[in-house]
């Protein structure tokens, strides 16, 4: 889904410059002031984790460790997904 939502994005920009499909993709992001989505998404989900672990609620803490323990079982959460 994250690759179908890029090559969206870079359409989009493509085509809100003027340029041709061909051009280089730096200078697109560059120009608008953008962040292409996979990096924008992994700085939003650290931004989230660093908020999470200065918990208020020890849910917060709860929540987290667990996900290390799915992580170390394989199985799927929201860490594993980065």
């Amino acid at each position: 889904l994250l690759k179908e939502l890029y090559d969206v994005q870079l359409m989009v920009l493509r085509r809100l410059l003027g340029v041709n499909n061909r051009s280089m993709i730096a200078p697109l992001f560059s120009e608008l002031g953008l962040i292409p989505l996979p990096y924008r998404r992994v700085v939003m989900v650290l931004r989230y984790l660093q908020k999470q672990l200065n918990p208020k609620s020890q849910y917060v803490g709860l929540g987290i460790d667990t996900c290390r323990v799915m992580r170390a079982q394989s199985q799927r959460c929201w860490l594993t997904d980065l």
